[in-house]
């Protein structure tokens, strides 16, 4: 199964969306589709590279409401 996100594939650079994998769910894991998502400063700080540990690429947004679908 794939889906759509948008990743940061470089610092100070625009988002892009991407196609990926959604990997297999473990035990006790649940697959959450989102509605909705928010961006917060550490968000936009970790995007213009002023945290360089970051690991790119990377979903950037920690801030999720949406529905369980499995």
């Amino acid at each position: 199964m794939t889906c759509e996100a948008v990743v940061l594939e470089a610092f100070g650079e625009p988002l892009r969306p991407k196609e990926i994998e959604v990997p297999e769910l473990g035990e006790g894991q649940v697959l959450v589709m989102l509605e909705a998502s928010g961006v917060c400063g550490s968000d936009v700080h970790m995007a213009d590279g002023e945290d360089p540990r970051v690991p790119l690429p990377i979903i950037l947004g920690h801030e999720g409401v949406g529905r369980a679908v499995r």
